[in-house]
């Protein structure tokens, strides 16, 4: 199935008022995760546009200015319309520890004329 990988070092703007990644910033990268392993899919289509249609995510550790995040993205499911892709963020400190700081379901859906629309890919 394919993959996403994406990395970004946590800086000031990307924190909350107690000096921690915001909750949203985390979110739109995850989300932005998931919609590269869903586009990576295909080539050529015959619908608009993949969109989020479900999210589910559990926040388990914060990450603090100076940490390097990484989302990593892999689509585990695909549906008649629907991709469901699992995330996962970890950070690595500057000590160089590595923690697992959040987990992520996202179902995508592909859409024509904004309605869910089959992309006629199945499970290998």
């Amino acid at each position: 199935m394919t993959k996403c990988e994406l990395n970004f070092i946590v800086q000031p703007k990307h924190t909350n008022a107690v000096g921690t990644l915001f909750g949203g910033e985390m979110l739109s990268r995850m989300d932005t995760c998931a919609a590269i392993a869903s586009r990576r899919l295909f080539t050529s289509n015959e619908f608009d546009h993949i969109v989020t249609m479900h999210v589910e995510v559990d926040f388990k550790k914060p990450a603090v200015v100076g940490d390097v995040v990484t989302m990593y993205g892999e689509i585990v499911n695909l549906g008649k319309s629907s991709i469901k892709i699992n995330i996962k963020a970890t950070k690595e400190t500057e000590s160089g520890t590595i923690e697992t700081m959040g987990t992520g379901i996202f179902i995508m859906c592909t859409v024509k004329d904004g309605k869910p629309y089959p992309h006629g890919l199945k499970v290998k």
